[in-house]
């Protein structure tokens, strides 16, 4: 009589497929989501800033913490430059609305 055996596994390491050993095919960087997110926020912090300036503001704020932490992750491209340029560009541009906003209103 022949006896049937549970076929073996070729890995005693515990994985449960020999594809669990290998790396990820694409390389993931956290800094590269902050560095998008500061240039979306840089452009509209922009354009919110020459409309409402206190929302300008608080998105220009946003923008260039993010693009800071990007640089602080090791991931410093174009989008995280741009953003940091274009955060600080909308807290200017806020601050100088409130200002001129404040003189028109007081006059």
């Amino acid at each position: 009589m022949a006896t049937t055996e549970a076929p073996s596994t070729a890995s005693s390491a515990g994985s449960a497929s020999p594809l669990d050993r290998h790396a990820a095919p694409v390389e993931t960087s956290r800094g590269r989501g902050k560095a998008v997110a500061s240039l979306v926020l840089g452009i509209i912090g922009v354009l919110a800033a020459v409309a409402i300036a206190i929302v300008g503001l608080i998105i220009g704020i946003i923008a260039t913490v993010l693009a800071f932490r990007a640089g602080d992750d090791g991931y410093t491209p174009w989008q995280a430059t741009a953003g940091k340029v274009l955060g600080i560009l909308a807290i200017v541009v806020a601050v100088v609305n409130g200002i001129v906003g404040a003189i028109i209103a007081t006059s």
